[in-house]
């Protein structure tokens, strides 16, 4: 299959609105995953304060980055 074909392919397939909310569902469970992992390793440098900060703010991120991807999906109508 030529390049030309393949891109063309794969834009009709982002079009499938199935396709874009199995990939957000997906995006949205990895999300909820790392924040899980994240929590875990916030706990465990709670007593090192400058790695405890940073921490901190990295689950505060991936956070806020889950709620964006919920509004998304509630945006597409899912």
């Amino acid at each position: 299959m030529k390049e030309h074909e393949k891109r063309l392919q794969a834009h009709a397939e982002l079009q499938n609105p199935n396709l874009i909310l199995a990939e957000v569902n997906n995006l949205i469970a990895a999300a909820e995953e790392r924040i899980e992992q994240q929590r875990k390793h916030l706990a465990s440098v709670s007593p090192e304060l400058k790695a405890s900060k940073s921490a901190r703010i990295k689950l505060e991120r991936m956070v806020a980055a889950l709620d964006k991807l919920k509004m998304f999906k509630a945006r597409i109508g899912a």
